[in-house]
């Protein structure tokens, strides 16, 4: 997995979570809202998605499309965007500002460091601890940033928070790509923060893999042992 020493210095414990941040084939998606219609490269690059393929059964990644929040020689670190949870942010913390964090709920960043917290940011400004990702969107690790955008009463369409991340260790994520398991396009910020953020694998992935293409090159109306994955 990604090498997360540098990433949690200086992190801060909370009593239920640490505060920390997060973390194919290469594809063309069409026009429309969910991406632009061109792919930046076949390597993985801060502010692309991975979109899990219809074939990948992975319990941690079936059905996800992961944001890439960093990918240098130590790795790759992102996040699952399309699954949000009920928990919210209040329960979770302790000693935070509650009567506005209950307005924000926990989604499920990925299988790595589940007691870790990560933020994304949209439209906001990259104060120290804030770290840019790509167009408008940062991400950050540090539990005094989160107290001062909870007191600034940032709203849930520009604010999300998330528990765990998904990580690679340098090389690991090119051999997943190569057989096929993930799609690589270029990101929609706009997908991030959408209220339909739950169905965005299921539109991204009639692009990409169209479920008419399959049944021609199988025969058959639904893969084996698989069903309807829409």
């Amino acid at each position: 997995m990604y090498d997360l020493r540098k990433f949690l210095a200086g992190c801060l414990m909370a009593p239920a979570l640490l505060l920390v941040g997060g973390w194919g084939s290469a594809a063309m998606l069409p026009t429309g809202t969910d991406s632009s219609p061109d792919t930046l490269s076949a390597e993985p690059a801060p502010g692309m998605f991975l979109v899990s393929a219809r074939k990948l059964r992975d319990r941690h990644f079936r059905k996800t499309v992961i944001y890439i929040l960093r990918n240098d020689r130590n790795g790759t670190l992102g996040l699952i965007i399309n699954r949000p949870g009920a928990l919210p942010l209040s329960r979770a913390l302790d000693n935070v500002d509650a009567e506005h964090a209950r307005h924000h709920r926990l989604y499920y960043g990925g299988p790595v460091e589940t007691s870790a917290i990560t933020m994304l940011m949209n439209h906001m400004p990259a104060p120290p601890l804030v770290e840019h990702i790509s167009g408008d969107i940062y991400f950050s690790n540090q539990r005094i940033v989160m107290e001062r955008l909870l007191e600034e009463k940032k709203p849930a369409s520009k604010l999300h928070f998330f528990h765990g991340h998904a990580g690679w260790m340098a090389g690991q994520l090119k051999q997943e790509l190569d057989r096929g398991d993930w799609h690589l396009i270029d990101g929609n910020p706009r997908s991030i923060f959408s209220s339909e953020i739950r169905s965005l694998w299921h539109r991204l992935i009639r692009k990409l893999e169209p479920l008419g293409l399959i049944v021609l090159a199988t025969g058959q109306q639904d893969l084996p042992g698989q069903g309807s994955p829409d």
